[in-house]
C-alpha cells in the first residue's frame, strides 16, 4: 500500500507496476555497471512539500538540496534504497564497496523513513547525518547491512564525495548521526560501526531525544590500540563506546531503546601520544563503555541491553559511567572486563581505576528501578578491579554522590563481594517475578546490617556471600556439670564469653515456669552459630590512612585498601595518629577536618573508631588462657577508671577459617573535648590475631540510645581480609602507647588509658 500510494503521488500518469520495473532496471545498471553514470531521475516534492525518495538518485538530490542551504527540507522514503550490494558487507573493511554515500550535513527538517531502509550503507569518514539540530527529526528509518569505519588517518579530512572544501570534523564512528539536538525516533541500525577512537551504534553525541531505537551488530571503539604504529598525533584521547550513544549530554534523553549488538572498547597496548601534558610514554585516557551509552550525563529510561559489553576499564550494561539519571532499565547481556595487554597507566577522572557493573561501572548520579539479569565478570581471574551487580556508587571520590534505589541483580551472575545501599540480589525464581519487586508488593527496603547478630540468613535480597559466619562457645555441643555457686549467666559467660547467651543453654528440668539448676545437674551447651550481615558500603564514614613524614602509608592503609572491606575510603593526613601506631575512622566526612590536628594528641570526638593493622610475630597471644586475659583487662579497667567503669563484657567468636575474634565492651564516665562535665561513653575493642597479622579496633562514642558502636567495631574486625599479609608494617615503639603500666599486652593499645587521657 505504501509503495502504490507513493508512486501515485510521484508520477500520476504511470502505473505502479511500471515504477517497480524501473526500480529493478536501475538496480541492474547500478550493480552490474558501476562505472556507468546512472540515469537522472527527477524527483519533486509532494503536495505537502515533503520530498519523496524512492531511488538512490532521489536521495542524492535531497542531499544536494540540504547542502545548498535547504536544511529544513522535509523528506520521506517510499521504498528501500540499495546503496551497495550488501552480500559481502562483512568484508568491506578489506574490500570497500564502490559507492560511498555523501553525508547529510546540518539538518533541521523531518526525515521520515516510513519503515523503509537504507541498505548497504558504507562510509570510511562519517555517519549518515552529521548533525540534527533543535527542531530536526529523523524517524522510522532503518539502516541495514551497513559498515562505518572511521580511522585515525581519515579523521578531519575533506568530504571527497561532494568536493566541498569544508572538513567533515567527525573523528568518531556512529551508525546514523554525529550530533543530535533534535529527535531521533523509532530508528534501527544493523551493521558494523568501527572507530579508531569513539564509536556508537546510533548517535555519537546526544543533546536531544533518542527514542525507541535499536542497534544490532558490532560496535568497536579504540581500534587504534590494535594498530602497529608506535605514535599518534592525538592529545589525551578520551574514548567511549555505546550501543546507542557515545555520550549522552545533560540535556539528552535516551528512552525505550534496545541494544542487541556486541560493544567492545579497546584500551590495551603501549603507544606514544603527542600531548602537552608530558605523557611521552604512557596512555592517559578516560575510557568507558556501555550497552546503551558510553557515558551518561542526562536521562536514560526504559532501555534494555541484550548484547555483550567488553572493555578493560570502566564498563556497564547500560552506561559505562553515569552522572545523570538511569531509571527503569534492564541489562540482560554479559559485561566482561578484559585483561590488560600491556602495563600502561590509564587515568579515569584523575584515578587509576577498573570497574564493571550490570548497569553502570561508575555512578555519581542516580540509578533507580533497574535490574541486571546478565553476568558481570573478569575475563581472567585477577584481582585488579571491582565488579558490581548494579553499579559502583562513587560517593566519596566525587562532589556529587552516586546512589541506587530499588535495584536488583541475579545472584550467582556477578562477583560482587558486598552489599550496596538500594541494591538487592534475587534468585532465578525471584527474578522471574521482577516486576513485582520493581513496581509491586515485593519491593525491598534496606536492612542495616551490623546492628545485631542474626540467628539465620533470612534478610530478603541477600545471599550467603553477604554474611560473615561466627560461631560462639564450644566447637561442638558439650555437656557441663553444674557446680555449687553456678548460675546460668555465669555458665554462659564461662562457655560463650557472653552471659546473655544463657537462654541458649539446654536444661535438664524446669520448675514452675522458671529455669532451675542444681549442683551435679548436666546442662547442654550447644555450639551457637550467628551471622553478621555485611554492612552497606555507603555508611557515613570512610577510612583515614596515616602517612609518615616521608609520605609512606602505614599498615592501617593496607587494611583500608582491601576491597573485601566493602568501603569507599577517603584518605587524610594523620601524622600524629601514625606516630602513635593508630589510624582513625570517623563518623562523617564533614567532620574530617577536626579528626586530628597536627602536633596534637589523638582526640576523641562524639564517635571515633581507632584501628591499626600491623605485622605480628607472636600469633594469637590470647589463646593460651582467655580467662586470664579477661582478668588482666579487668585489672587495667579498675586501675585507670575505677568506679567510673562498669558493664565490662567479653566476647569470643570463631570465624570460618578457625581464627578467633576477641572483644570486650564497657561504659564509663570521662571528659570529652570541650565539655566541662564528664560524659557517659560507650566503648568497645575487638582484635584479630594470627601469625603475621594483628588487627586492633577501639571505638568510643558518647552514649546514645540505639548505638551500634559495638556492632560496628565487631564488624570492622571481622571483615579484615583473611588473605591479607602485612610484610612491611612499621615497627612501632610500644613504649609510646598510652597506658603501658598495668597493661599486659605490649602490642595493643590500652583503651582505658585512651579514654582517661584522651
Amino acid at each position: 500500500m505504501k509503495v502504490q500510494k507513493a508512486a501515485k503521488n510521484r508520477i500520476v500518469v504511470c502505473a505502479a507496476g511500471f515504477a517497480v520495473i524501473l526500480t529493478a532496471v536501475f538496480l541492474i545498471v547500478r550493480f552490474c555497471a558501476p562505472g556507468k553514470e546512472p540515469v537522472e531521475v527527477k524527483t519533486d516534492q509532494d503536495a505537502r512539500d515533503v520530498y519523496q525518495i524512492a531511488v538512490l538518485e532521489d536521495l542524492e538530490g535531497f542531499i544536494r538540496k540540504v547542502r545548498d542551504g535547504e536544511t529544513d527540507l522535509d523528506a520521506q522514503l517510499t521504498a528501500d534504497i540499495f546503496l551497495n550490494d550488501p552480500s559481502d558487507h562483512e568484508n568491506w573493511g578489506q574490500t570497500p564497496p564502490a559507492y560511498q554515500c555523501p553525508m547529510i550535513p546540518e539538518y533541521s527538517g523531518t526525515f521520515d523513513g516510513n519503515g523503509y531502509s537504507l541498505i548497504g550503507y558504507y562510509s570510511a569518514y562519517h555517519p549518515v547525518f552529521e548533525e540534527v539540530t533543535e527542531g530536526g527529526c529523523i524517524r522510522n528509518l532503518n539502516i541495514r547491512l551497513s559498515y562505518v569505519s572511521v580511522s585515525y588517518e581519515n579523521r578531519d579530512i575533506p568530504d571527497k564525495e561532494s568536493g566541498a572544501d569544508d572538513e567533515a570534523n567527525i573523528d568518531v564512528a556512529a551508525g546514523l548521526c554525529g550530533f543530535n539536538y533534535g529527535k531521533i525516533e523509532n530508528c534501527a541500525v544493523e551493521g558494523n560501526v568501527l572507530g579508531d577512537g569513539m564509536a556508537a551504534g546510533i548517535v555519537a553525541y546526544n543533546g536531544g531525544l533518542v527514542k525507541d531505537c535499536s542497534f544490532s551488530g558490532t560496535v568497536e571503539g579504540g581500534r587504534c590500540m590494535l594498530r602497529p604504529e608506535e605514535s599518534f598525533d592525538i592529545d589525551r584521547p578520551r574514548w567511549h563506546a555505546g550501543g546507542i550513544v557515545i555520550n549522552n549530554y545533560k540535556s539528552g534523553t535516551i528512552s525505550g531503546c534496545v541494544n542487541r549488538g556486541e560493544i567492545t572498547l579497546h584500551t590495551g597496548g603501549l603507544k606514544i601520544w603527542r600531548s602537552g601534558g608530558g605523557y611521552a610514554d604512557r596512555i592517559q585516557i578516560e575510557s568507558c563503555a556501555g550497552g546503551l551509552a558510553g557515558r551518561n550525563n542526562g536521562l536514560v529510561a526504559d532501555c534494555t541491553n541484550e548484547g555483550t559489553v567488553s572493555s578493560a576499564r570502566v564498563l556497564g550494561g547500560i552506561s559505562g559511567a553515569n552522572s545523570g539519571d538511569i531509571r527503569d532499565c534492564a541489562n540482560k547481556g554479559s559485561v566482561v572486563m578484559l585483561p590488560e595487554s600491556e602495563e600502561i597507566k590509564v587515568d579515569y577522572m584523575g584515578r587509576e581505576e577498573y570497574a564493571a557493573a550490570g548497569i553502570s561501572g561508575y555512578n555519581t548520579g542516580s540509578i533507580s528501578n533497574c535490574y541486571n539479569a546478565g553476568s558481570v565478570c573478569m575475563e581472567e581471574d585477577e584481582d585488579r578491579g571491582y565488579v558490581y551487580g548494579i553499579s559502583q556508587n562513587v560517593s566519596v571520590w566525587f562532589d556529587n554522590a552516586g546512589g541506587c534505589e530499588n535495584c536488583y541483580y541475579l545472584a550467582g551472575r556477578t562477583e560482587q563481594r558486598y552489599r550496596y545501599s538500594g541494591v538487592y540480589q534475587l534468585s532465578e525464581r525471584e527474578m522471574e517475578n521482577i516486576e513485582a519487586y520493581l513496581y509491586g508488593e515485593r519491593a525491598l527496603t534496606d536492612t542495616e546490617g551490623y546492628r545485631t547478630l542474626y540467628a539465620s540468613m533470612d534478610v530478603a535480597g541477600t545471599g550467603e556471600s553477604d554474611y560473615i559466619r561466627l560461631s560462639v562457645g564450644p566447637d561442638e555441643d558439650m555437656v557441663y556439670k553444674v557446680k555449687a555457686g553456678d548460675s546460668l549467666w555465669k555458665i554462659a559467660e564461662d562457655l560463650y564469653g557472653d552471659g546473655s547467651c544463657y537462654d541458649r543453654l539446654i536444661l535438664p528440668r524446669e520448675s514452675g515456669g522458671e529455669a532451675v539448676i542444681h549442683p551435679e545437674d548436666e546442662v547442654t551447651a550447644p555450639r551457637l552459630e550467628y551471622y553478621l550481615l555485611r554492612a552497606l558500603d555507603e555508611r557515613p564514614f570512610g577510612g583515614v590512612e596515616a602517612r609518615g613524614k616521608d609520605g609512606s602509608i602505614d599498615a592501617a592503609a593496607a587494611f583500608a585498601k582491601k576491597e573485601s572491606a566493602g568501603w569507599l575510603y577517603v584518605y587524610y593526613l594523620a601524622e600524629t595518629a601514625g606516630d602513635k601506631g593508630m589510624s582513625v575512622i570517623a563518623p562523617s566526612r564533614e567532620a574530617s577536618d577536626t579528626w586530628l590536628k597536627p602536633d596534637e594528641e589523638p582526640a576523641i570526638f562524639p564517635s571515633c573508631i581507632f584501628f591499626q593493622v600491623t605485622a605480628n610475630e607472636a600469633g594469637d597471644f590470647f589463646a593460651g588462657d582467655w580467662k586470664k586475659v579477661q582478668e588482666s583487662i579487668r585489672d587495667s579497667a579498675a586501675h585507670y577508671l575505677g568506679e567510673d567503669c562498669w558493664g565490662l563484657r567479653f566476647y569470643r567468636y570463631t570465624l570460618d577459617n578457625g581464627e578467633k575474634l576477641y572483644g570486650y565492651s564497657f561504659r564509663c564516665y570521662a571528659y570529652q573535648p570541650g565539655k566541662e562535665e564528664k560524659q557517659v561513653l560507650d566503648c568497645a575493642a575487638f582484635y584479630r590475631m594470627r601469625d603475621g597479622l594483628l588487627a586492633e579496633f577501639i571505638g568510643v562514642e558518647e552514649h546514645q540510645e540505639g548505638s551500634d558502636l559495638l556492632a560496628a567495631v565487631r564488624y570492622l574486625a571481622a571483615i579484615v581480609d583473611q588473605q591479607i599479609d602485612v610484610t612491611e608494617a612499621p615497627k612501632y615503639d610500644h613504649s609510646m602507647y598510652l597506658g603501658r603500666e598495668n597493661w599486659a599486652f605490649a602490642p595493643l593499645h590500652n583503651p582505658f588509658a585512651i579514654v582517661k587521657n584522651r
